[in-house]
């Protein structure tokens, strides 16, 4: 059983948060000047996962275009994952994208991240290709795969 969580958008003032547990929880952490970037186009936004006490828990930064978004980076806590958090952000997200017309999500994922992959995969996700020798690695460079799901488009009532 998981502690009572909410999620939230997110606020220009959650960015230090959001980088102090990128930095914790990735090997090849975004700075917080990226997450600021990230945040300013009028297309992206975020969702954070947050406590009782209105802790950040997690984060997922998306961008919407038309009717096609991208995950461009969700992250948990290392001491709070394997609660299901990341999975409910991800469903959080998809519900989310699918109210704003959004029939798609895409991202990118390291190959090597196979708890993020099999995370993907049971939120729908197939393999679409890899990106080969997109992310910096300790030894060269490491492929992306490219994944993406289906989102359900709201039925309308007449």
């Amino acid at each position: 059983m998981t502690e009572p969580v909410s999620i939230r958008p997110g606020t220009a003032s959650d960015l230090r948060a959001l980088a102090a547990i990128e930095k914790s929880a990735a090997r090849q952490p975004w700075s917080l000047s990226q997450f600021v970037e990230a945040s300013l186009g009028e297309r992206n936004a975020s969702l954070v996962l947050t406590d009782r006490e209105g802790g950040i828990l997690g984060f997922a930064l998306y961008q919407c275009v038309t009717d096609e978004a991208t995950l461009l980076n969700i992250a948990v806590l290392p001491e709070a994952q394997g609660r299901g958090y990341g999975g409910r952000l991800l469903q959080a997200l998809r519900e989310r994208l699918a109210a704003l017309g959004a029939r798609r999500l895409l991202l990118e994922v390291r190959r090597g991240n196979s708890r993020a992959i099999a995370l993907y995969r049971r939120h729908g996700f197939v393999e679409d290709g890899v990106r080969s020798g997109y992310y910096p690695a300790a030894e060269g460079r490491e492929d992306a795969l490219l994944m993406s799901c289906p989102l359900a488009v709201p039925e309308t009532v007449e």
